[in-house]
């Protein structure tokens, strides 16, 4: 996660790699963001020569930031 402020803007940028953006849940609420992203356990994948190939990348994301009230969010 980055936070940064630009010409009065406070831009966050999140890197979830893996993730698809329908499985990414953005919330404001009392002043509150929070993304997060819940990642579900890969299907085993077979190759050609028979071998099994599993990820291991699964589990939730989460990170919750304090918003000043001046804030707007677009």
């Amino acid at each position: 996660m980055n936070v940064y402020n630009q010409q009065n803007t406070v831009i966050a940028t999140f890197e979830l790699p893996g993730v698809s953006k329908n499985d990414i849940e953005i919330d404001l609420h009392n002043g509150k963001l929070t993304v997060s992203a819940d990642v579900g356990e890969p299907e085993d994948q077979k190759d050609e020569d028979g071998y099994v190939v599993r990820e291991r990348r699964f589990g939730k994301y989460s990170r919750t930031l304090d918003i000043p009230q001046i804030i707007k969010v677009m």
